[in-house]
């Protein structure tokens, strides 16, 4: 070239270019030539190229295609865009695209390489296939309903096996038309919405739809989506779970647990109107009673009259228990609560029961530390009246009966112990169910409904507490434990130990 400036600059482009650029003799295949982006690529020096054939080298992953490549160029053909692996001196390969022509240099017949380094884009195109690869896998072999739809206008684009035994469509029937073309939306709004989520957050999670099969069965189904692309057009990955059955379950459950609700509103009500009912005589021969213990009678008269009136309050406590409970359930009780010392109601309680001669036949006692809890104190008389007479109907005369108190933290602990029968352990799980009795004798000397436990469990909830019953079994007593939130303002006066 006879212009110095034109052959510097054009020497200048050469080793400027980012193409890897290679100027080799035809004759023989020596290297005359190389740019630094042919130099940084494949890892030689330039000494080590100049001078040197390509075979001798070894770049070529596949010789084979040099050769076709010379071929063309012989033949008057230029090589264009031919994808070609080539070696790199540490063993990797890199993939270019190709471009060769015969050039003139200094008077000598040469080939001019030029090759754009792809290998980025080939791994890439490679990984996709393999995602792709995996995910029809992935989407084939999944045992849950997929399918494959565009957001522009509905079509199914693909579906697996799953979504077919489904629907119990073909394949052929589904590809190519739209949900509503199939009828399977049974509520056509829940679409919409589906629709407008989707285009929205671009997914959905959780959405709860219901589809008709091609058999007309009306299936529930749980979907999730996500809008992908497929094919370079924007569409809809769905995969769905069928919850037919779980609704089916459901709302037997819910049906049984409505009528269970009818039941126990229908037992509250008739033990409110049982109660109300047996209070209206029981007041009157309350008040008979009371004339009859103001008149002059004979001794045995009067003797028969005070069974009669220890029978009679003893009938009242149960009418009293049945209205309570009857109250409870239905949430008619308000707590009157103040702070009040666990150890002086208990105190009190068996004062009471004392005074009424129900403790005479055992021995009673109380133990403990006062604690302040936050009751009402009525009700709190009830629990431990109701423990304790539960405790002396099934200790045998001249049994121990023990109260106790303490504090556990943030706690108050009332315990109820006796040395009586002791309680089965299939009764423990129930003890406190409504109308819960250990079987009686037939003439049910111990009396009662079973209504004194259950009272005790609602009124101790009610306080933010719990109750347990426990024993080690039969003749080995039993112990009762109640356990409520201590006052948060401190301790009343508490009573002197007795």
């Amino acid at each position: 070239m006879s212009d110095p400036g034109i052959a510097a600059k054009l020497r200048a482009a050469f080793e400027l270019s980012p193409t890897m650029l290679c100027v080799t003799a035809l004759e023989d295949g020596r290297i005359i030539d190389v740019n630094d982006a042919l130099v940084r690529a494949i890892g030689y020096a330039r000494e080590e190229l100049v001078g040197r054939t390509i075979p001798e080298i070894g770049v070529w992953v596949d010789p084979r295609q040099r050769e076709e490549g010379l071929a063309h160029l012989r033949a008057g053909r230029p090589v264009r865009d031919k994808e070609a692996r080539f070696r790199t001196r540490r063993g990797g390969e890199i993939v270019a695209i190709a471009n060769a022509d015969i050039v003139d240099v200094d008077g000598r017949r040469c080939v001019l390489t030029a090759l754009v380094d792809i290998t980025d884009r080939v791994r890439a195109e490679g990984a996709l296939r393999e995602s792709e690869r995996r995910f029809a896998l992935a989407f084939n072999a999944n045992p849950l309903p997929m399918s494959i739809t565009s957001l522009r206008d509905g079509r199914h684009l693909d579906v697996n096996e799953a979504a077919l035994r489904h629907s119990g469509y073909t394949r052929e029937e589904m590809l190519g038309r739209t949900k509503p073309e199939l009828g399977f939306w049974v509520a056509p709004e829940q679409r919409e919405r589906l629709i407008e989520r989707l285009r929205r957050d671009g997914r959905v999670r959780d959405f709860e739809v219901v589809f008709r099969t091609k058999g007309g069965e009306v299936r529930h189904l749980l979907t999730n989506s996500e809008v992908i692309d497929h094919a370079g057009e924007p569409a809809v990955l769905s995969v769905s779970l069928d919850i037919t059955e779980r609704r089916q379950l459901e709302a037997q459950q819910e049906a049984r647990r409505a009528e269970a609700e009818t039941l126990a509103r229908a037992k509250d009500e008739f033990l409110a109107m049982l109660g109300h009912e047996l209070r209206n005589p029981l007041g009157a021969i309350t008040s008979a009673l009371g004339v009859l213990d103001r008149l002059s009678v004979p001794g045995d008269v009067r003797r028969v009259t005070a069974i009669i009136a220890r029978q009679t309050a003893h009938l009242a406590r149960l009418v009293d228990d049945l209205l309570d409970v009857a109250r409870v359930t239905s949430g008619k009780i308000e707590l009157r609560r103040r702070p009040v010392d666990l150890r002086e109601v208990a105190a009190r309680c068996l004062d009471t029961m004392a005074a009424a001669g129900r403790t005479r036949e055992h021995r009673v006692g109380i133990d403990g530390e006062p604690v302040a809890v936050d009751a009402d104190p009525a009700r709190l008389e009830q629990v431990i009246t109701n423990l304790v007479d539960n405790a002396l109907k099934y200790t045998p005369a001249g049994g121990e009966v023990r109260v106790t108190t303490a504090r556990a933290g943030e706690t108050a602990v009332l315990a109820v112990r006796d040395t009586g029968e002791g309680i089965p352990g299939d009764l423990l799980d129930r003890i406190f169910d409504l109308f819960v009795q250990e079987p009686q004798a037939l003439d049910r000397s111990r009396g009662g409904l079973g209504l004194g436990l259950t009272l005790v469990k609602r009124l101790v909830e009610m306080h933010g507490g719990s109750v347990s019953a426990a024993s080690a079994g039969r003749g080995r007593g039993s112990e009762f434990v109640v356990r409520l939130p201590v006052a948060p303002d401190g301790a009343p006066g508490a009573p002197a130990a007795r």
